[in-house]
């Protein structure tokens, strides 16, 4: 049997088709990253949902408060657990991030379940373990030199800057390098504007999805070696890096991995291995980086196609060559927070596996 789904792991919601056979997922295609695996396996076996509600105050401004779950619960369950909510009150004040009915999933099976399955015991026994496990991470050194910065900035300036009247969001992968030609450039009024309002790094686009790269890149020609700008000798990357020091602030890369110019994208490894040659390129001729940026944006490369990425092979050359720099987003170091506006609770901490 197949069964098709649409991917929720990130906001590119991709296509997938699940092949199951005897009640297990043996196949999965469509998706763009190893989470459209995973997330297709849950869904199509054991599906969970985020539960978002309220819950009645005692002696508050407002009779009820809005409540989430703090991690996906299984969706069988959702109905026992709204029934353990409809139970539960707390008295005001209530603070952004209180928690208001610890380990959800035990309370609403002890309190509506009868004692007669021991199987779902030790799976909410297992839930149980996991919050308190969940409790007690704590971040790595990386993650706390990253947390304790603060506030930084995201820099996006490239061939779109330049092409951006043709009304698309993104470069479409086929502009002239030649377009590429500022004449007011200067790395060191962008640091000391990012300073003025008390930032403490640069994070810049060094290639966005268009494929233009924002350094000489051995590899491509689609970069500013083939513009105007410097005589074609200019690299952006090396004046803000080297900005970025002479200011005293933290420098970070954000190489996009949808590439809708290189004829690569989308033949697997061949691309894999463009991909990582550029990320070298990166890693090694900037100094030292305290952020490697990525996302998760999977469209069509000139070919038609699309690429799954090899994520790990990715980390690894992170951690091989800048192994203090953390890896945002799509990667282990740092989560996203939900959203495009950045907005998250006042205590968000970005609990995710070591590496």
């Amino acid at each position: 049997m197949v069964k098709t789904l649409t991917c929720v792991a990130c906001p590119i919601g991709c296509a997938l088709s699940a092949q199951i056979e005897a009640g297990e997922v043996t196949g999965v295609s469509g998706n763009a990253c190893k989470r459209g695996e995973a997330y297709a396996k849950t869904e199509c076996i054991a599906p969970v949902r985020s539960l978002t509600t309220t819950v009645r105050v005692n002696g508050g401004a407002y009779p009820l408060v809005s409540v989430k779950s703090a991690a996906p619960l299984p969706k069988e369950k959702l109905f026992d657990c709204m029934a353990a909510i409809n139970e539960a009150r707390i008295d005001a004040p209530v603070e952004i991030g209180d928690v208001v009915i610890p380990n959800i999933l035990a309370r609403a099976w002890i309190s509506l379940q009868p004692i007669n399955s021991r199987e779902e015991l030790q799976h909410n026994m297992a839930n149980e373990d996991l919050i308190k496990r969940a409790a007690a991470v704590v971040p790595s050194d990386r993650q706390l030199k990253w947390q304790e910065m603060e506030f930084y900035a995201f820099a996006h300036f490239g061939i779109n800057t330049f092409s951006g009247k043709n009304g698309h969001e993104w470069g479409v992968g086929s502009e002239d390098p030649k377009l590429f030609n500022p004449t007011d450039f200067d790395a060191d009024q962008w640091v000391a504007a990012i300073k003025s309002a008390g930032m403490t790094g640069l994070l810049l686009t060094a290639k966005h999805h268009d494929g233009f790269c924002l350094w000489p890149s051995e590899f491509t020609d689609h970069c500013v070696k083939n513009s105007p700008w410097r005589g074609g000798k200019g690299d952006v990357v090396r004046e803000v890096s080297d900005a970025c020091r002479r200011g005293g602030i933290k420098f970070g890369v954000y190489l996009s991995p949808w590439d809708r110019h290189e004829k690569a994208y989308g033949t697997g490894k061949a691309y894999d291995d463009y991909y990582c040659n550029q990320l070298h390129e990166l890693l090694t001729n900037y100094g030292e980086l305290f952020c490697v940026w990525f996302d998760g944006a999977c469209g069509e490369g000139p070919n038609g196609k699309k690429q799954v990425y090899d994520w790990e092979r990715y980390y690894a050359l992170i951690r091989e060559l800048q192994p203090e720099a953390v890896i945002s987003v799509c990667g282990p170091d740092v989560r996203w927070c939900g959203n495009e506006a950045g907005k998250c609770r006042e205590s968000e901490w970005s609990v995710v596996p070591p590496r």
